[in-house]
This record gives C-alpha cells, structure tokens and sequence, in this order.
C-alpha cells in the first residue's frame, strides 16, 4: 500500500498550475508574430505621408529688425508724480515705451502719456531715474521697401 507522501504526488495540479512558468505573451489568443506586426502597422500608418495631400510646409516671415531711434531731450523731471516733460523730434504715440540713456547708457524707461502741447509730450516714470537733458529714444522696426511689405507690429 502506498504511504501518504505518494497520494500527494498523484493527486491532480491545481488550476493555477497551467499557468506557472508562461509568459503573458503565450497566454494570449493572437500569436505574438501577429501583435507585433499590428503593432509595426498602426505606429507606421500615422507617419506616412500620402502624394497630393496638403502641403504643410509654413513660410515664416523675418523677423523683425528694430531701431533705436533718437526722438528728444527730457526738459523736465518731476520726481513727486513721477512724469516728465520731453521736446521730441520724432513724434511718439500714446502708450508707447521710450528709452532714456545718459551717456550712451539705459537709465531709465517712460511710458508716454497722450497730453502733448506743440513739440513737448508727457510721459509717465517705469523704471529708473531720469533726469534732466536725458536723451529720449523710440523703439521702431525698420519696414521693408516695397508696396507688399509686410507690417510689423511693436514689442
């Protein structure tokens, strides 16, 4: 008569035993040639291009080239409200940033206000300290020649 320790072998596997030792790709119902070639042809087909489709090509316009230009003399500082009075040479828009430099160096920048009297415009402190016989440059972009320049717009 066979001891307990047979029976124990000649019992039957359990139910998870068929799937000890697999991989998850045998385990699968599509062979795993298959899922690879799917595969290969789903990340390929969003890549090709097709013959007389849109061209998608984008022209990009230059960049545009700015300049400083020398607009006035600051005549008046007043540092209680933080404005100043500027002579300009080259008319500057409301709103408009203007640079001020002393000695060929950026001290200080004004927005400028829409009050303007003849030659003299107002313009409002952003940052720095101006002072007196500062000169006053705008920042304009160089337009192409040509009726079909394109129009640039300022920073």
């Amino acid at each position: 008569m066979p001891d307990s320790k047979s029976k124990l072998a000649l019992a039957a596997p359990p139910a998870h035993a068929s799937r000890v030792g697999t991989t998850m790709h045998q385990r699968l119902s599509i062979p795993r040639g298959a899922a690879l070639l799917l595969l290969a042809l789903a990340v390929s087909a969003g890549c090709r291009t097709r013959p007389g489709g849109p061209d998608r090509t984008v022209t990009l316009p230059p960049p545009p080239v700015w300049q400083d230009l020398a607009a006035g003399r600051v005549v008046s500082v007043n540092p209680e409200y933080q404005f100043v009075v500027f002579r300009w040479t080259i008319a500057p828009e409301p709103g408009e940033i203007a640079r001020l430099y002393r000695a060929a160096t950026e001290v200080a920048a004004v927005r400028v206000a829409p009050e303007r009297r003849g030659q003299y415009a107002t313009a409002e402190w952003v940052r720095g300290e101006p002072q007196v016989d500062d000169l006053v440059k705008l920042r304009r972009p160089l337009r192409p020649a040509g009726p079909d320049a394109m129009q640039e717009t300022r920073p």
